[in-house]
């Protein structure tokens, strides 16, 4: 991964995060964003379409964003329509939130289930898990609908 796209561009924002001692902050935030690329696929289609100036696309973001995320976090995105690599976003965020647990010490992993879990779901598996690992552990919920019954929790390639 570190040889990616995403990864350098993760690399600087968390370095800049780092200077200015916004990590938690910037970590929140661009959780956010990913959701909200996640989401809405058609964000992905308007982005990539080279037809739609530069401009255009930033105005969007700005308005879309202004109220919910720091200015320079912003600004990395506008940055990223420049260098069309708006389309890695949720990769650049992925990554951006490992480093920032790598900073912190937890580790991730993953919990797959046959249907969405809850966050309070989540929460609670996270504090068991943690609790034999003796550190903080962050789980991402994976749907995999071959699982007949329970969970299943991957953590360092662990089961």
């Amino acid at each position: 991964m570190k040889d990616t796209v995403a990864y350098r561009y993760a690399l600087a924002l968390y370095d800049l995060a780092k200077e200015t001692n916004k990590i938690d902050i910037w970590q929140e935030q661009m959780r956010l964003v990913k959701k909200v690329f996640v989401k809405d696929r058609s964000l992905k289609t308007f982005f990539d379409n080279h037809q739609i100036s530069k401009e255009d696309k930033k105005n969007i973001l700005k308005k879309a964003f202004v109220n919910d995320v720091d200015k320079e976090v912003l600004n990395f995105m506008c940055l990223l329509v420049d260098r069309y690599r708006l389309n890695h976003i949720s990769d650049i965020a992925s990554a951006f939130n490992t480093l920032c647990n790598e900073g912190k010490n937890i580790i991730e992993g993953l919990v797959y289930s046959t249907y969405e879990l809850s966050d309070e779901d989540i929460t609670k598996v996270e504090e068991v898990v943690g609790a034999k690992l003796s550190q903080k552990v962050e789980l991402h919920n994976v749907i995999d609908e071959r699982l007949i019954k329970g969970i299943k929790v991957v953590v360092n390639d662990v089961v």
